[in-house]
């Protein structure tokens, strides 16, 4: 984990005199660490099926060819923590399935149809590309986009994420910086407004974000990762944890 520079926001207009003889001070902190692992989702569907047993059984199967080629990597570097997620599902339901052209939606089918998905959380990114090769053959596999009556599978995301103790502890850091902030901005209004602090009357925790976020560059590109050959590297930029504090300072004009 590398700690993120602190973003310090100065505003003298965010000291304000909230009475005679207080001034508020709003701090700031944010801190960042690389990410710990990616979720890897990848959602089987299946369609057309005359029972609910024959749909529920090649959803499975295909659901089960996945989770093999996820626990090979698990069985390779569990040192790393990776792990396979209970598959969830099948759902299964009977649906009308059509295709709009010209804008009506003729009937395609009428039949049983199943989902579920299957995730891992892969904590050693290196692993990606031959873990995405191995998935795409399985996926590939898997039936023809032609035939109505079919199993098939998608990646549908690759999320950066934060295990639980390295969000806490990056959040703790940034109210740290916020306190500092808070602090620091405190001494400027008192050396350009000639006062001097003589206490502190409270200290408010702000709003902050409760879990660890991604700028929307990176987040768009974590989205678009599983979509073909071209996703194959991972790169993402740190996972944020952000904080905010109230401090309403007590002072007198220095003499």
């Amino acid at each position: 984990m590398t700690k993120g520079i602190a973003l310090l926001v100065l505003a003298l207009s965010s000291a304000a005199y909230a009475a005679e003889g207080e001034i508020t001070i709003n701090g700031r902190g944010d801190v960042g660490a690389k990410p710990d692992f990616i979720s890897v989702s990848v959602v089987v569907s299946s369609q057309c099926y005359k029972t609910v047993a024959e749909s529920g059984r090649e959803n499975t199967a295909l659901a089960n060819k996945i989770r093999a080629e996820m626990e090979k990597v698990v069985n390779r570097d569990n040192a790393k923590k990776d792990e396979v997620l209970v598959n969830q599902g099948p759902t299964q339901q009977k649906v009308i399935l059509g295709a709009y052209v010209n804008n009506t939606q003729p009937e395609i089918c009428r039949g049983w149809a199943s989902s579920s998905v299957v995730e891992m959380h892969l904590a050693n990114f290196s692993a990606w590309p031959a873990l995405l090769e191995s998935l795409n053959k399985v996926i590939d596999a898997s039936g023809d986009a032609s035939n109505n009556t079919r199993t098939y599978a998608n990646i549908s995301s690759t999320i950066p994420s934060l295990y639980p103790e390295t969000a806490q502890k990056i959040g703790d850091e940034a109210a740290l910086v916020a306190y500092a902030d808070a602090e620091r901005q405190a001494q400027l209004v008192k050396k350009a407004y000639g006062l001097c602090l003589t206490g502190i009357k409270s200290v408010t925790p702000g709003e902050g974000s409760a879990r660890a976020y991604s700028d929307g560059r990176e987040s768009a590109r974590a989205a678009s990762i599983g979509s073909g050959p071209q996703g194959v590297e991972l790169n993402f930029g740190p996972q944020y944890a952000h904080r905010t504090v109230t401090v309403v300072y007590t002072a007198v004009a220095c003499k």
